[in-house]
């Protein structure tokens, strides 16, 4: 059903017609879960467990709104990132091999040999990294998250430009994650579950324009009903930062695909 739901939105930014979207996009979507679901006897519900949030208050909302402020203008720096690594490898656009080297030399050598022997949680999509941050949140300080949410944006647009596989959403999500803890941490009277979450949502649809979607991704991943009301903010209000700043931004040369980084984790 969120795979038709995208289906739906992505008509409007594209202005095409809804049945020659839906319906594909519905019938795609059920094929596809079902199988994922036959072969690996699995679930997208309840992939992320996000910190408590037993008690929803309606204060909560105005602090999805600030989150989602927040996140959203990070979600836009992530826009500027990609759009300065997308000219800096610019000249090699015709030739994807040498680009391809490149990148991997950047990749493989600063990467793996640099940042991920001491800071691991920024590699790979980061769906699972951001478990061990949320489920041990004491062990990361708020100078540390704002580190990893810098770090995860300059690797997943080097990898992305120099034409790796995979994609942003499952790294977005990673960054809105680590952002939104940290803002917990420093604006304590805002619990953790609302943070994270909203973060999440306010980055992502800030690169992607698809809140309807984000939002229903988020709550089934989460398995959370009492956080969707949160969710929903934080991505209306990525989606409106979005539609504001984003025709005041320079033209990239391509857009982020929004293919899972790492197929096997895609939601599709």
């Amino acid at each position: 059903m969120i795979g038709a739901v995208g289906a739906i939105e992505y008509m409007f930014i594209k202005e095409l017609d809804l049945n020659r979207h839906l319906i594909p996009g519905l019938l795609a979507a059920a094929v596809g879960y079902g199988v994922y679901s036959a072969i690996l006897h699995g679930s997208f519900l309840g992939i992320y467990s996000f910190p408590d949030y037993a008690s929803p208050r309606l204060v909560d909302l105005w602090w999805a709104l600030l989150v989602g402020i927040i996140a959203g203008f990070v979600g836009i720096m992530f826009k500027l990132v990609f759009g300065i690594v997308q000219r800096v490898f610019a000249p090699l656009a015709k030739r994807p091999v040498s680009r391809a080297v490149i990148g991997g030399i950047v990749i493989g050598g600063i990467v793996i040999g640099l940042i991920g022997t001491f800071l691991p949680l920024t590699l790979y999509s980061g769906q699972n990294q951001l478990l061990q941050i949320i489920h041990n949140p004491a062990t990361f300080g708020i100078g540390l998250l704002l580190i990893m949410v810098v770090l995860k944006a300059l690797l997943t647009s080097t990898s992305l430009t120099t034409g790796f596989e995979g994609g942003p959403i499952f790294p977005l999500f990673f960054i809105g994650g680590c952002l939104g803890l940290a803002i917990s941490k420093g604006l304590t009277f805002i619990p953790e579950g609302v943070g994270v979450t909203v973060g999440m949502a306010a980055v992502a649809c800030a690169v992607f324009p698809l809140p309807l979607t984000v939002a229903l991704l988020l709550g089934l991943m989460g398995g959370q009903t009492d956080l969707l009301p949160v969710i929903v903010i934080g991505a209306v209000t990525g989606f409106l930062i979005s539609k504001a700043i984003t025709p005041l931004l320079p033209k990239p040369h391509s857009e982020p695909t929004g293919n899972e980084e790492g197929k096997q984790h895609a939601p599709k």
